[in-house]
Protein backbone atom coordinates (compact mmCIF):
# COMPACT_ATOMS: atom_id res chain seq x y z
CA UNK A 1 0.00 0.00 0.00
CA UNK A 2 2.91 2.32 0.75
CA UNK A 3 4.24 1.75 -2.77
CA UNK A 4 0.91 2.60 -4.34
CA UNK A 5 0.66 5.84 -2.37
CA UNK A 6 4.28 6.71 -3.23
CA UNK A 7 3.65 6.22 -6.95
CA UNK A 8 0.44 8.29 -6.83
CA UNK A 9 2.19 11.07 -4.86
CA UNK A 10 5.10 11.13 -7.34
CA UNK A 11 2.70 11.30 -10.31
CA UNK A 12 0.79 14.14 -8.63
CA UNK A 13 3.93 16.16 -7.98
CA UNK A 14 5.12 15.65 -11.55
CA UNK A 15 1.78 16.77 -12.97
CA UNK A 16 1.80 19.90 -10.82
CA UNK A 17 5.27 20.95 -12.00
CA UNK A 18 4.48 20.27 -15.68
CA UNK A 19 1.13 22.03 -15.55
CA UNK A 20 2.71 25.22 -14.26
CA UNK A 21 4.83 25.92 -17.33
CA UNK A 22 3.09 27.82 -20.14
CA UNK A 23 4.33 28.91 -23.55
CA UNK A 24 3.45 32.41 -24.75
CA UNK A 25 3.83 33.03 -28.48
CA UNK A 26 2.81 35.92 -30.65
CA UNK A 27 2.96 36.97 -34.26
CA UNK A 28 1.77 39.86 -36.35
CA UNK A 29 2.75 42.94 -38.28
CA UNK A 30 4.02 46.36 -37.26
CA UNK A 31 2.05 49.34 -38.56
CA UNK A 32 3.30 51.62 -41.35
CA UNK A 33 4.74 54.26 -39.03
CA UNK A 34 6.99 54.15 -36.01
CA UNK A 35 10.61 53.59 -35.11
CA UNK A 36 13.16 51.30 -36.63
CA UNK A 37 14.92 49.56 -33.76
CA UNK A 38 16.73 46.28 -33.23
CA UNK A 39 13.30 44.68 -32.59
CA UNK A 40 10.98 46.68 -34.87
CA UNK A 41 10.50 48.34 -38.25
CA UNK A 42 7.42 49.81 -39.95
CA UNK A 43 5.49 47.17 -41.92
CA UNK A 44 7.69 44.25 -40.82
CA UNK A 45 6.37 41.00 -39.35
CA UNK A 46 7.16 40.04 -35.77
CA UNK A 47 7.15 36.71 -33.98
CA UNK A 48 8.20 35.82 -30.43
CA UNK A 49 7.97 33.03 -27.90
CA UNK A 50 8.77 32.63 -24.21
CA UNK A 51 7.78 30.48 -21.21
CA UNK A 52 6.15 31.64 -17.99
CA UNK A 53 4.91 29.97 -14.85
CA UNK A 54 1.09 29.64 -14.75
CA UNK A 55 1.11 30.85 -11.13
CA UNK A 56 4.05 33.23 -11.25
CA UNK A 57 5.92 35.00 -8.50
CA UNK A 58 5.26 38.68 -9.09
CA UNK A 59 7.03 41.96 -8.50
CA UNK A 60 5.81 45.54 -8.91
CA UNK A 61 2.15 44.55 -8.42
CA UNK A 62 -0.28 47.47 -8.68
CA UNK A 63 -3.89 46.52 -7.77
CA UNK A 64 -6.27 46.83 -10.71
CA UNK A 65 -3.41 47.68 -13.09
CA UNK A 66 -0.42 45.40 -13.64
CA UNK A 67 2.43 43.25 -12.35
CA UNK A 68 5.84 41.99 -13.53
CA UNK A 69 6.89 38.34 -13.83
CA UNK A 70 9.95 36.40 -14.85
CA UNK A 71 10.16 34.45 -18.11
CA UNK A 72 12.52 32.00 -19.82
CA UNK A 73 13.44 30.64 -23.25
CA UNK A 74 12.78 33.89 -25.11
CA UNK A 75 13.13 33.95 -28.90
CA UNK A 76 12.30 36.77 -31.31
CA UNK A 77 12.07 37.09 -35.11
CA UNK A 78 11.74 40.26 -37.15
CA UNK A 79 10.64 39.68 -40.76
CA UNK A 80 11.58 36.00 -40.37
CA UNK A 81 15.13 36.70 -39.19
CA UNK A 82 16.12 35.65 -35.67
CA UNK A 83 17.05 38.63 -33.52
CA UNK A 84 19.34 37.96 -30.57
CA UNK A 85 17.67 39.99 -27.86
CA UNK A 86 15.85 39.52 -24.60
CA UNK A 87 13.38 41.75 -22.79
CA UNK A 88 14.52 43.50 -19.65
CA UNK A 89 10.99 43.32 -18.23
CA UNK A 90 7.66 41.52 -18.76
CA UNK A 91 4.61 43.40 -17.45
CA UNK A 92 1.07 41.94 -17.54
CA UNK A 93 -1.85 44.39 -17.66
CA UNK A 94 -5.48 44.24 -16.52
CA UNK A 95 -8.39 44.90 -18.89
CA UNK A 96 -8.62 48.35 -17.30
CA UNK A 97 -5.10 49.12 -18.53
CA UNK A 98 -5.36 47.69 -22.12
CA UNK A 99 -4.83 43.99 -21.27
CA UNK A 100 -2.18 41.47 -22.37
CA UNK A 101 1.42 42.56 -21.61
CA UNK A 102 4.40 44.73 -22.48
CA UNK A 103 7.86 43.46 -23.37
CA UNK A 104 10.45 46.11 -22.50
CA UNK A 105 13.81 46.03 -24.28
CA UNK A 106 16.91 48.13 -23.66
CA UNK A 107 16.07 50.34 -26.68
CA UNK A 108 12.25 50.33 -26.53
CA UNK A 109 9.40 47.88 -26.25
CA UNK A 110 6.39 46.08 -27.69
CA UNK A 111 2.95 46.33 -26.11
CA UNK A 112 0.11 44.33 -27.67
CA UNK A 113 -3.37 45.37 -26.44
CA UNK A 114 -6.16 42.82 -25.93
CA UNK A 115 -8.00 40.91 -23.26
CA UNK A 116 -6.66 40.42 -19.75
CA UNK A 117 -4.70 37.14 -19.86
CA UNK A 118 -4.81 36.29 -16.16
CA UNK A 119 -7.31 35.67 -13.39
CA UNK A 120 -7.00 36.53 -9.72
CA UNK A 121 -5.43 39.63 -8.26
CA UNK A 122 -2.31 41.35 -9.50
CA UNK A 123 -0.47 40.13 -6.38
CA UNK A 124 -1.60 36.49 -6.86
CA UNK A 125 -2.41 35.92 -10.57
CA UNK A 126 -2.92 32.80 -12.65
CA UNK A 127 -1.94 33.15 -16.31
CA UNK A 128 -4.75 31.85 -18.56
CA UNK A 129 -4.32 29.74 -21.68
CA UNK A 130 -6.05 30.78 -24.90
CA UNK A 131 -5.78 32.72 -28.14
CA UNK A 132 -5.84 36.49 -27.68
CA UNK A 133 -6.37 38.70 -30.74
CA UNK A 134 -4.30 41.88 -30.55
CA UNK A 135 -6.95 44.59 -30.78
CA UNK A 136 -4.32 47.30 -31.02
CA UNK A 137 -0.87 47.87 -29.65
CA UNK A 138 2.29 49.85 -29.95
CA UNK A 139 6.00 49.59 -30.37
CA UNK A 140 8.33 52.34 -29.33
CA UNK A 141 11.79 53.63 -28.80
CA UNK A 142 12.58 56.57 -26.54
CA UNK A 143 11.20 59.13 -29.03
CA UNK A 144 8.71 57.42 -31.38
CA UNK A 145 5.62 55.21 -31.24
CA UNK A 146 3.99 52.96 -33.86
CA UNK A 147 1.11 50.47 -33.96
CA UNK A 148 0.95 46.70 -34.36
CA UNK A 149 -1.57 43.92 -34.94
CA UNK A 150 -1.50 40.15 -34.50
CA UNK A 151 -2.39 37.29 -32.16
CA UNK A 152 -1.01 36.10 -28.82
CA UNK A 153 -1.33 32.39 -27.91
CA UNK A 154 -0.80 31.04 -24.40
CA UNK A 155 -0.66 27.25 -24.15
CA UNK A 156 0.76 24.27 -22.29
CA UNK A 157 4.07 23.44 -24.07
CA UNK A 158 3.87 20.57 -26.57
CA UNK A 159 5.07 17.27 -25.19
CA UNK A 160 3.98 17.98 -21.62
CA UNK A 161 0.52 16.43 -21.88
CA UNK A 162 1.52 13.11 -23.56
CA UNK A 163 4.37 12.67 -21.09
CA UNK A 164 2.01 13.32 -18.19
CA UNK A 165 -0.53 10.82 -19.55
CA UNK A 166 2.20 8.21 -19.95
CA UNK A 167 3.37 8.77 -16.38
CA UNK A 168 -0.17 8.54 -15.01
CA UNK A 169 -0.90 5.39 -17.07
CA UNK A 170 2.30 3.81 -15.76
CA UNK A 171 1.39 4.72 -12.19
CA UNK A 172 -2.08 3.23 -12.67
CA UNK A 173 -0.64 -0.02 -14.05
CA UNK A 174 1.84 -0.29 -11.18
CA UNK A 175 -0.95 0.33 -8.70
CA UNK A 176 -3.18 -2.32 -10.31
CA UNK A 177 -0.36 -4.90 -10.33
CA UNK A 178 0.50 -4.23 -6.69
CA UNK A 179 -3.16 -4.37 -5.66
CA UNK A 180 -3.74 -7.60 -7.58
CA UNK A 181 -0.69 -9.30 -6.07
CA UNK A 182 -1.78 -8.15 -2.62
CA UNK A 183 -5.27 -9.57 -3.12
CA UNK A 184 -3.83 -12.84 -4.45
CA UNK A 185 -1.69 -13.17 -1.31
CA UNK A 186 -4.76 -12.62 0.92
CA UNK A 187 -6.77 -15.18 -1.05
CA UNK A 188 -4.08 -17.87 -0.65
CA UNK A 189 -3.71 -17.13 3.04
CA UNK A 190 -7.43 -17.60 3.80
CA UNK A 191 -7.84 -20.84 1.78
Amino acid sequence: MKRILSVIALASLASISWAQSLNVSGSGTFGPTGPTTFESAPGDTWNFSFDVNASPAVTNAYPGCCFDTTFSDFSYYLNGTKVTTSPTELTWFSTFDSGLFDLSFADGGVGPFGSQAYSGSESNPTILTGAYPVSDGFFYDNLHHGTLSGTINISVPEGSAPLLYLLLAGASCCGAILLRSRNRFRTRKTV
